[in-house]
């Protein structure tokens, strides 16, 4: 297990913004991939639970606390899962179109649907730094 610090940039295509977040988390090798577990403070005393299963051809982001979310994410497929957050419950879709994972940085591509409304093209991009 390393202790990390985490940087996540987010970069909105339609909406032509980028959203930039630092945390940090421990990162840990498991099997064939990665795990990657932190906490996001959203204000206002609302916290997330985040854990990340990181494959080279998957990712599973599992969230729990003021939000609730699981998704996978798998290159070239349409996937579902589901967003529970303060305004309800939505039904999220993701089609994937690209994955790259090594130890310390993952970055995928995806199309977004939420509720079956297309909410465009994102890029994710997540740098991890070994805390000393």
């Amino acid at each position: 297990m390393e202790l990390v610090k985490i940087h996540i940039r987010t970069h909105m295509k339609e909406q032509n913004q980028i959203l930039e977040q630092n945390c940090s988390g421990k990162l840990f090798p498991k099997g064939e991939g990665w795990y990657l577990v932190y906490k996001e403070d959203l204000g206002e005393n609302q916290l997330v639970s985040t854990t990340m299963k990181l494959s080279a051809e998957m990712v599973t982001i599992i969230r729990t606390g003021a939000i609730r979310m699981r998704q996978e994410y798998i290159v070239g497929q349409w996937t579902e899962g589901k967003y529970e957050g303060p305004f309800g419950v939505m039904w999220m879709e993701t089609r994937t179109e690209s994955i790259e994972v090594s130890e310390h940085r993952v970055s995928m591509k995806y199309q977004l649907k939420l509720n079956g409304d297309h909410l465009g093209h994102y890029a994710v991009d997540m740098k991890m730094e070994g805390i000393s």
